[in-house]
C-alpha cells in the first residue's frame, strides 16, 4: 500500500495564501496605474474605463477583507465608490476626490508592498507642499501607513 501523506495544518495553509496575498499587491499596484493612465489618455470615452476601476477596487475590496486587510479594503471601497460616482456622471474625473482617492489606494499598494508611496505628487502638490518637504511628508505618510491600527 502507498503512503499517504498529512495534511497541511490549516492554519499554516491560510498564512500560506495570505503571503501569497501580500506578495500580490506590487503587482495590484501595477495595474492600477495602468487603469489611470488608460483613463488620462481615454478622451470621452472614459465611462468604461472607470467602470474598470470601480470594478478593480471592489475586487481588491473584497480580498484586503478577507485576509484582514481593512486599511486597504476602506481604500478600495472609497475608489470604487469614486469611480462609479465618476462614471454615472455624478461627479467627474477631474473632482477633487477621484484623482486622491486614487492616488491614496496606490501609495498604500506600495508600501503594502514594501515601498514608498510616490513622492511630490497630487495631494501633496495640491495642498502647496513645498517640493523640498515632500519626500519628508511621505515617509511621515508611510509610517502612519503602516503603523495604522
Amino acid at each position: 500500500m502507498g503512503s499517504v501523506e498529512p495534511l497541511e495544518d490549516p492554519e499554516a495553509a491560510l498564512e500560506r495564501v495570505r503571503l501569497s496575498f501580500h506578495a500580490r499587491l506590487g503587482g495590484e499596484r501595477a495595474r492600477l496605474a495602468s487603469l489611470a493612465e488608460a483613463l488620462k489618455s481615454a478622451g470621452r470615452n472614459q465611462a468604461l474605463i472607470l467602470q474598470d476601476i470601480a470594478t478593480f477596487a471592489h475586487r481588491l475590496r473584497g480580498a484586503a477583507a478577507t485576509f484582514d486587510v481593512p486599511e486597504l479594503s476602506a481604500d478600495a471601497k472609497a475608489l470604487e465608490l469614486a469611480a462609479t460616482m465618476t462614471a454615472d456622471g455624478l461627479a467627474n474625473d477631474r473632482e477633487p476626490s477621484f484623482w486622491p482617492t486614487l492616488e491614496t489606494l496606490s501609495n498604500r499598494l506600495t508600501v503594502l508592498s514594501g515601498g514608498m508611496p510616490a513622492t511630490g505628487t497630487g495631494a501633496n502638490n495640491a495642498a502647496g507642499v513645498d517640493p523640498a518637504l515632500s519626500g519628508l511628508l511621505d515617509v511621515v505618510l508611510a509610517h502612519r501607513y503602516l503603523t495604522d491600527p
